[in-house]
């Protein structure tokens, strides 16, 4: 039997999926980052591949039975030195591995293949559209520190700084000290800073863990949470709009699908953001698969020379 791999990595986690050639679900597995970016090329690359045949296992599969695989990655497409050493070990797995930056599983399980735009917000931010076309255009997620904007390490960090504020007096007290001190069991700014310390070794996952601190905050009503969930959807959707620049639509609005643990805040983030989009003549709209995994299987079928028809995406929203 031919068995189709995808995978969609990032700055938390890793989910694996395999299908066969109907879109039928064998198989899944979940495991930690892979961000080579943050963990170097040798340490990705084991984890994936060691993700991968725990797939397999689970299926009763071996490698030699994949026809394709597809891996899609944050910071893929970033570096092309490392890019190319990842690739190399991962073309390990099966000749026709597909390696690919994270945002286009995101695309093509918002739109299945078809002309849109997708925003996706985790551990980091980026937009990945396709034009009428066919062209691809990427926009943001260049770095942690000075891009990523809207993303839940973003929200993190700026949740920190307001903590902070809220203990020392420059802003009032309110639901956002209450969350990160019952949360996190600091009662100021200094020891917000020790708690910081002490997670230094879990990198961006212990700052983007901060977000739905944040986002109780605000749906308890506290002004400035609130605030900074406007500003989050404000910079996704130029994230939308700058892709969309650089893309032919002839259409409108053009369709907008987001991804990412960020949008489980909800209304906190989708109502500013749909507000925005549609002044830009964009629109924002559910995906057609409703995980970037999904999306990953897809660009796996296609990589392995597969049409991917109604009837096989059908299969894919099964599960």
């Amino acid at each position: 039997m031919d068995l189709f791999l995808a995978a969609d990595g990032g700055g938390t986690k890793t989910r694996f999926a395999l299908h066969d050639a109907s879109g039928y679900l064998r198989a899944e597995y979940e495991t930690g980052p892979s961000a080579w970016c943050d963990l170097g090329v040798d340490e990705a690359a084991r984890v994936l591949l060691a993700g991968a045949d725990a797939l397999l296992s689970r299926a009763g599969a071996s490698r030699g039975e994949l026809r394709a695989a597809a891996f899609c990655l944050a910071c893929v497409g970033e570096n092309p030195e490392g890019d190319a050493a990842l690739f190399g070990l991962l073309g390990a797995l099966c000749p026709r591995a597909l390696v690919a930056n994270d945002s286009l599983a995101a695309l093509y399980a918002a739109h299945a293949g078809k002309p849109g735009i997708a925003v996706v917000s985790g551990t980091g931010s980026i937009a990945c559209g396709m034009g009428e076309d066919g062209a691809l255009a990427r926009c943001g997620g260049y770095s942690p520190t000075f891009s990523d904007e809207g993303s839940a390490c973003w929200i993190g960090y700026r949740a920190m700084g307001l903590f902070c504020k809220q203990d020392d007096g420059r802003l009032p007290r309110g639901p956002l000290y209450e969350e990160f001190a019952r949360e996190l069991g600091v009662d100021s700014a200094y020891a917000l800073m020790a708690w910081e310390v002490r997670n230094l070794s879990r990198g961006r996952k212990a700052i983007a863990a901060l977000q739905p601190i944040a986002a109780r905050a605000a749906q308890r009503g506290d002004a400035e949470a609130l605030a900074l969930y406007g500003h989050a959807a404000a910079e996704l959707a130029l994230l939308a709009h700058g892709a969309r620049k650089k893309l032919r639509f002839a259409s409108s609005p053009v369709p907008v699908a987001c991804a990412g643990g960020t949008f489980l805040a909800g209304a906190l983030v989708d109502a500013p953001l749909s507000r925005l989009l549609a002044q830009e003549g964009m629109a924002l709209v559910p995906p057609e698969l409703d995980a970037p995994v999904k999306g990953a299987a897809v660009l796996s079928l296609k990589h392995g020379d597969v049409p991917v028809t109604e009837e096989i995406l059908a299969n894919l929203r099964k599960i």
